[in-house]
């Protein structure tokens, strides 16, 4: 068996845009989006494969629309509790703490301070085993839109709070769910993958012990990579 692979750029980001762009941008609008483009491409059902927002999304988007996914690799569960969301930014610069929440409104100069801190403050987290991107020119520009949306989401509570997503896992009966955590993640807690598996009941977690949040970290690739082979293998 071999994978298709999609992989879409959500609204304001990468190729999709105005890049930076939070009007008409919010869970539901993403959500929206993934069922458009599975109809779109004609495809009747789907695996979710995402990573920290990106598992998140995945995690919506199957609650929106179980009967269309076969399943879920999710790595790096983020709940957007807000214990997830204030436990990311405890202990950050005095300049990130104060602009987060104001990111899209701030002028040029003020925003750009706070997108300087915030990547430091992620990178120091990520425990990214690649080589750093000088935050200069483009790829400063990139990291501001990039912030700006993520401002816009975690300022909302991601639109997943009322009820917690933990509250909502229903629908997903006994969906395949393979969960894959870095202990030592300093982003996304491991916390939030045992208590998201605990309320799965077909669930697996894997935690591999020395990995972060980083995707790149080896032994984090090598388990993803025997989780996607194993899901190949017995055709889910």
């Amino acid at each position: 068996m071999h994978f298709r692979v999609i992989s879409p750029d959500q609204r304001g980001a990468g190729k999709s845009g105005p890049a930076g762009d939070i009007q008409k941008n919010t869970t539901a609008d993403l959500v929206a989006d993934m069922e458009r483009i599975r109809l779109q491409l004609g495809i009747d059902r789907w695996l979710l494969v995402g990573g920290s927002w990106g598992a998140t999304l995945a995690l919506a988007t199957a609650l929106a629309h179980p009967e269309s996914v076969t399943g879920l690799v999710l790595r790096a569960s983020f709940l957007a509790r807000p214990q997830d969301i204030d436990g990311f930014f405890s202990g950050a610069p005095g300049v990130l703490l104060d602009g987060w929440r104001q990111l899209p409104e701030l002028d040029q100069d003020a925003a750009l301070e706070v997108v300087r801190s915030w990547f430091a403050w992620e990178q120091s987290k990520s425990g990214d085993t690649g080589p750093h991107v000088a935050l200069r020119g483009a790829a400063l520009s990139a990291m501001h839109c990039r912030y700006r949306i993520q401002s816009h989401y975690l300022r909302n509570g991601c639109w997943l709070q009322d009820p917690p997503l933990l509250e909502r896992l229903e629908p997903l009966g006994n969906m395949r769910i393979a969960l894959l955590h870095g202990a030592e993640d300093r982003v996304c807690h491991v916390q939030g993958a045992i208590e998201l598996s605990g309320k799965l009941s077909n669930s697996t977690l894997t935690v591999v012990p020395s990995a972060g949040h980083a995707p790149t970290h080896p032994d984090m690739v090598r388990a993803m990579v025997q989780t996607l082979d194993d899901i190949a293998q017995h055709c889910w």
